[in-house]
């Protein structure tokens, strides 16, 4: 038999799911749970979590509709009226935000008079406001604050008062796209009326520009209903309007709509180019037609089909056509007659009058050429010697065939009133339903980013640098690009960025020089084309990876990197081995990808939540274990933790136990920004771990110092059942030093197990039988004092080994567990003290029986007690044959 001894110390690798029976790596679990990896190479259970010291329940609550319904996150409001020692939490609990200092301990004391309704900003049209999670960003002292149903706005605290200042931020962009001519409205009097509605007021009735029709209105007793207009030069049409009269509906069972085209006039041309239907039924109907209409061809004749309604009466009062110019009105194109479309498009360009009794130019070059001025060209280049105008001097520049710059009128982006800012009549105002989703504040200027939209999805918009908060909505550049002196952009200007290709924000963050946009389909970068940083006048975006995001709190970044959930795992950034390039790099493609992608629930992955602890070096990603009901409830509701240790490159998971009834449970994570050193009180247990009690029956407790590497900058917020249908809310964080969770709200807490799984070790064959005739285990002792006659803070660990491959025990290749944490004698007070506390590691030699050609050991807690396990050396007896 050949024999040896093989050490394991550094146990600290993680748990790895991506490895085979026979290829398991070294220092790796194969499952764990509820353990701490430390860079000692030593591993511990974890703490229970529980309220912080000297904790308050919230004075107020919210029912269990607003904790199941309704949006729920922490934030940090850093540097505070312009203090780097000043920082708030922010709790938003449905439309409120709750303040408090985070320097106050403990910070449930620490709430600040003053809350915000956001409420108060909800954008047109938006209910239910709190539902959706605001963002929020810090700079300049100030917190900035969006969300999609909500206008963006700015905090100001003023400490002198303990006050807060909200302001509205109203963004406003410089109109350069101007209007297209592609939907212009065709004059009711253009053509000749076709069809067979001739009853009632006739064809003429539905193309006199009134919608007050009644009994007049077009009409005709058939099973299908036409009518429209040979306009005599072939059109695209691109909109339709169609009304029914101001006292009924379309008429008879009616419930079909075409647009159809023809180029002889319906007799054997006929070409369907629309079909909706509609709910017939009311008084005044009206259908709108602006998109997916076939314009691949024009047309001489079109006209409106009404069928379905069997022979009876169909009415209508009114038609509009609207069509595509775009061909006609090129750059260079000077019209005999001025449509809204252009006029509005000249006046944005410059084309207005310079001053108070001066003409506007485009009318004087219409009355002295008979045609309005092109879009090529800026007025004031026509001006001559003596400072005027001259159309003839203009009309000798050739524009050629590219637009003049456009820009005169700011414009509200989501809702673009062109016919308010420029006077121009009849101009179709541009809505959006939504806001910003994300917010955040880079290169000194306040960045609005996620606009679900069809239209400006992709557009992020960068205010002026901030020198004062009313900058933080002008997203665009000061000087007037059509204004014949200052019209330069500078630096400092604000604008809007367009990446076309971008699916949906869900995030962004700021590392050095660089703003990092996820979204669900990669990540891209924008920051400045040199080494000065971003500039208006000078910036590049780049597309980083087409590896997207699925969850947008999982987006973090950690001292300089990335990290980030997507669909296939988690990533981060970093150079390529090869082309030096950044890339995105899995870091679960070889270590835990079947627990991210099985374990997991999809959706709890949507919405999940991160953090980083720099006292530690984790990354903390908190999840629910089972998916929320109906996909959107409870979705602040955390009972599970992945965990990557940033130094170790390991993974390992913790779940938290809940009480049987009303159980607090986790709905948020921050970092203080200051080290929460985690003491704890532990009760006393004898030798038998029967409580002692002292005269007064009271339990004995003692303080215990938790060693340094449990210190933490992170604490948790809790939502607390009140047992009447409501929730409080308070602080904790992992400081239950009786290993259970929540005991502060029962006095008695839950249990939860601790253990770690190594993988398959085959000592270098897996075809040989081994035996194991001694393992021996080192553990830290944590056992520090006596009290009433009993240790303080006992120990306890379980082992039990597995051989050849087998999951269950039930195979007979499993040993009996057994406990292996055993001090050599018990110590009462006089030998173990705080000054004296023995020895400090317990050693154990454990005969395990069995043999097998592969072996995994188990190690696992005993309820309430501690274990911080520093490794074992085992024994091999490996033999000769097979």
């Amino acid at each position: 038999m050949a024999v040896g001894a093989k050490p394991y110390n550094t146990f600290v690798a993680g748990l790895i799911t991506e490895a085979g029976p026979l290829t398991f790596p070294e220092n790796a679990s194969e499952d764990e749970l509820n353990c701490e990896l430390f860079r000692q190479g030593n591993r511990r259970r974890r703490l229970g979590i529980d309220y912080e010291d000297g904790y308050t329940l919230s004075a107020t609550n919210i029912s269990t509709s607003t904790a199941r319904d309704q949006g729920i996150k922490t934030y940090v409001w850093e540097a505070v009226a312009g203090n780097g020692n000043r920082n708030f939490l922010i709790i938003q609990l449905d439309t409120t935000l709750h303040y408090y200092d985070l320097a106050n301990d403990p910070l449930s004391g620490g709430k600040k008079s003053f809350t915000t309704d956001l409420s108060t900003y909800a954008a047109s049209g938006a209910t239910d406001i709190g539902s959706e999670l605001v963002s929020v960003a810090s700079g300049r002292g100030l917190a900035f604050v969006s969300s999609p149903k909500i206008e963006p706005f700015s905090i100001e605290y003023d400490p002198d008062s303990d006050s807060i200042n909200e302001k509205q931020i109203e963004i406003r962009i410089r109109d350069f796209d101007g209007l297209d001519y592609d939907v212009e409205f065709v004059d009711a009097g253009a053509g000749t009326a076709i069809g067979n509605m001739t009853g009632g007021g006739g064809l003429a009735a539905s193309f006199n520009g009134s919608v007050e029709n009644a009994a007049s209105s077009s009409s005709v007793a058939s099973a299908t209903a036409t009518i429209g207009n040979d306009w005599g030069s072939n059109k695209k049409i691109t909109k339709f309007v169609v009304k029914s009269p101001t006292d009924s509906n379309f008429g008879g069972t009616a419930n079909t709509i075409k647009l159809q085209g023809s180029t002889d006039n319906f007799a054997t041309s006929i070409e369907t180019l629309y079909t909706t239907t509609y709910a017939n039924s009311g008084t005044n109907l009206e259908v709108v037609v602006s998109s997916g209409i076939n314009t691949t061809s024009a047309y001489a004749y079109h006209r409106i089909e009404f069928s379905g309604g069997g022979a009876s009466t169909s009415y209508c009062s009114e038609v509009e056509f609207y069509e595509d110019l775009s061909d006609t009105y090129e750059p260079n194109y000077e019209p005999s007659s001025l449509l809204n479309t252009h006029s509005y498009n000249l006046k944005n360009q410059g084309w207005n009058s310079p001053g108070t009794g001066v003409a506007n130019p485009s009318d004087t070059y219409f009355t002295s050429k008979s045609v309005y001025p092109s879009n090529n060209k800026q007025w004031w280049t026509g001006k001559d010697n003596d400072d005027n105008f001259s159309a003839d001097l203009l009309a000798k520049f050739d524009g050629g065939n590219t637009l003049a710059p456009r820009g005169h009128y700011i414009l509200n982006p989501f809702y673009k009133d062109r016919s308010a800012a420029s006077g121009v009549a009849n101009i179709v105002v541009e809505s959006e339903e939504k806001r910003p989703k994300y917010i955040q504040f880079f290169a000194g200027r306040v960045w609005y980013l996620g606009i679900e939209s069809s239209n400006i999805n992709g557009n992020i918009f960068f205010s002026q640098v901030l020198t004062d908060v009313k900058k933080a909505g002008k997203c665009y550049q000061e000087g007037d690009p059509t204004s014949e002196e200052i019209n330069e952009l500078i630096d400092n200007d604000g604008g809007v960025i367009v990446i076309p290709e971008i699916g949906n924000v869900l995030g962004s963050i700021v590392i050095d020089r660089y703003l990092l946009v996820f979204a669900t389909n990669g990540v891209w970068s924008i920051s400045g084309a040199s080494e000065d940083g971003f500039k208006a006048t000078d910036y590049q975006v780049t597309n980083v990876t087409s590896v997207g995001c699925n969850s947008a709190g999982s987006i973090l970044e950690v001292e300089g990197r990335p990290y980030w959930w997507s669909t296939t795992g988690i990533f981060t950034i970093a150079p390529d081995q090869i082309s030096g390039r950044l890339a995105a790099q899995s870091l679960t493609q070889n270590t835990i990808e079947s627990f991210y992608l099985d374990t997991i629930p999809n959706i709890s992955k949507t919405f999940a939540r991160s953090i980083y602890d720099p006292a530690t070096k984790r990354i903390y990603w908190f999840y629910s274990k089972t998916a929320p009901v109906n996909g959107n409830e409870f979705t602040s509701k955390f009972d599970a933790a992945l965990i990557f240790d940033t130094s170790l490159g390991a993974f390992y998971p913790w779940e938290i136990a809940a009480l049987d009834n009303d159980s607090p449970y986790i709905a948020g994570v921050f970092n203080t920004r200051s080290v929460n050193a985690v003491d704890r009180t532990e009760n006393v247990s004898d030798s038998n771990d029967d409580l002692v009690i002292n005269a007064a029956t009271d339990n004995v407790v003692v303080d215990i110092a938790t060693i340094a590497g449990s210190n933490t900058f992170l604490k948790w917020f809790f939502l607390v059942p009140d047992g009447a249908g409501n929730y409080d809310w308070t602080f904790g964080l992992f400081n239950n030093g009786d290993f259970v969770d929540w005991e502060t709200k029962d006095s008695v807490g839950k249990s939860y197990s601790s253990f770690v799984q190594t993988g398959f070790e085959i000592v270098g064959d897996f075809v040989k039988k081994k035996t194991i005739p001694y393992i021996y285990i080192y553990f830290d002792k944590s056992e520090t004092a006596t009290a009433g006659g009993a240790l303080v803070n006992p120990s306890s660990c379980f082992l039990t080994t597995k051989f050849d491959w087998t999951n269950s025990g039930d195979t007979g290749k499993w040993s009996t567990k057994r406990q292996i944490y055993r001090l050599k004698r018990y110590f009462d007070s006089g030998i173990i003290s705080t000054s004296d506390p023995g020895q400090t590691l317990v050693v154990s030699k454990e005969k395990i029986r069995g043999r097998g050609r592969a072996i995994q050991f188990k190690f696992e807690s005993e309820d309430g007690k501690d274990f911080n396990l520093y490794g074992w050396q085992a024994v091999y007896n490996v033999q000769d044959g097979l």
